[in-house]
């Protein structure tokens, strides 16, 4: 998810950082896309050798992929709602003045 919406995440958040501080909202960015590209493969490594290895009563290998689907469409349902909640704020605002 990173690799598409970065882009994006960084334009959105960089109108919201001021100018002296825009290096560090790239270095913290860095740092997490730094941090899951070392974590993400480890978890989902393990999750996918317990779910396919028989120790378990189900076996089903694609569970990374399935929790990889539930995280990505969690934090689109998260940003959805927080526009909408944004967008319902400003119009009431705008509204008051």
């Amino acid at each position: 998810m990173g690799f598409v919406a970065g882009p994006a995440l960084v334009g959105l958040l960089s109108v919201r950082i001021p100018a002296d501080a825009q290096g560090l909202l790239q270095g913290v960015i860095a740092s997490l896309n730094g941090f899951a590209a070392v974590v993400t493969p480890l978890v989902m490594s393990a999750l996918f050798s317990v779910f396919s290895d028989g120790s378990l009563p189900v076996v089903f290998p694609g569970a990374p992929y399935l929790l990889s689907a539930l995280l990505g469409r969690r934090r689109i349902a998260d940003g959805g709602a927080r526009r909408c909640r944004g967008a319902t704020a400003h119009r009431a605002s705008a509204h008051e003045h």
